[in-house]
């Protein structure tokens, strides 16, 4: 479960990161 909530968070992350990097 932590594991999946990791990696969950890691994505969120790492695809807010994309968005920002796309906008900017």
């Amino acid at each position: 479960m932590r594991t999946i909530t990791r990696r969950s968070f890691l994505a969120a992350s790492a695809v807010s990161a994309g968005l920002m990097g796309l906008a900017g």
